[in-house]
């Protein structure tokens, strides 16, 4: 008998405790990235089925290559499904490796349909996902697009941090769905959102916000006006949180405050764009408080996180043109001058 090890876990605790010896916090973050699956693989016959035990994975037990069937592609059994009005349609012939498929569509942003296919929300480019399932990737556009979506209760904090919103002007940059939003508005504020993936804008604009349908780092505070508050939760990867904090900073008025949630990376980091943001909050004394771990398990990702809240100093514009003038916030360097 031949045995493989496969990357489904019988549990999530079994998941979690097999990545905490590793030093993770838990499994969410290879849950996410569908690194690895919960419940037992798909077996082709003559295979059973085992558990290591000590690791709560699941085995598979397989007879010798002489006895064994030859196992089936995955990429040709996902070149028998096909796209028909924006759907995944699934064959009419039983798929081996279905368990596979569903998991690559599924995180993909495919809902399972009962009629046999996978429907997708609003805005979604099915096409490209076909092509990426046609190659045997999924395209995690949660991922891709860093739309890890404020829970509720955290909302909540972010936006109370601020102090009374009421008749204010607050600003959502990067606002997936709206939930900072949809806290600031409920208490009296009036809103300028700016999204760019398309689904979110789509669901914004059906919750009845407007939307300025542009990547963040683009606008300008000649589009928008300034404003008092900027409330955000932004992309984190390759030092984005830093970029947008610093770009959505232009926007406030003399004495607006900012409250946003980053990635702790740049906090103890050596690169020179790390250090310099922190300077940066330093010199705004900006109060830094940690975010509870796991806070984001519920959208997807294990992924450590601050809370960050500074305020504009009144006599602020020759600070503001010290720091943002050298500065390119889509590039990598921060050439702040203090």
């Amino acid at each position: 008998m031949q045995y493989t090890n496969t990357c489904h876990f019988i549990s999530r605790a079994a998941a979690d405790r097999y990545f905490r010896q590793y030093g993770y916090a838990d499994a969410a973050g290879q849950l996410a990235e569908g690194a690895i699956i919960l419940g037992p693989p798909s077996l082709l016959p003559g295979q059973t089925i085992s558990i290591i035990h000590d690791e709560g994975r699941y085995c598979i037990c397989s007879p010798d290559p002489v006895m064994a069937a030859p196992p089936a592609s995955l990429q040709a059994e996902i070149a028998l499904l096909s796209l028909e009005d924006n759907r995944i349609v699934l064959p009419k012939t039983r798929l081996k490796q279905y368990t596979q498929i569903k998991h690559l569509i599924e995180t993909s942003g495919g809902q399972y349909n009962a009629r046999g296919y996978f429907a997708f929300d609003a805005g979604v480019d099915v096409a490209q996902v076909f092509d990426s399932l046609l190659a045997g990737k999924a395209l995690n556009a949660k991922k891709t697009t860093q739309s890890f979506f404020t829970p509720e209760d955290l909302a909540h904090r972010i936006v109370g941090a601020v102090g009374s919103v009421e008749g204010k002007v607050v600003m959502e940059p990067s606002a997936g769905h709206g939930a900072l939003a949809d806290v600031a508005e409920a208490a009296g504020a009036k809103l300028i959102l700016v999204e760019n993936y398309r689904p979110n804008v789509l669901a914004l604009q059906a919750k009845g916000y407007d939307v300025i349908e542009q990547d963040f780092l683009t606008v300008t505070p000649e589009q928008t006006g300034l404003v008092d508050v900027v409330v955000m939760n932004p992309p984190f990867s390759n030092g984005q949180d830093c970029a947008h904090v610093l770009a959505a900073y232009r926007f406030l008025k003399p004495g607006g405050v900012l409250s946003a949630i980053t990635s702790v990376s740049w906090m103890h980091g050596k690169q020179k764009k790390q250090q310099a943001f922190l300077r940066f909050l330093q010199n705004l004394n900006a109060q830094i408080d940690d975010i509870d771990a796991g806070a984001f398990a519920e959208s997807g990702t294990g992924v450590p996180t601050l809370h960050i809240v500074l305020s504009k100093p009144l006599d602020s514009e020759p600070v503001a043109s010290k720091l943002v003038a050298s500065e390119s916030v889509k590039g990598a360097q921060f050439g702040f001058s203090f």
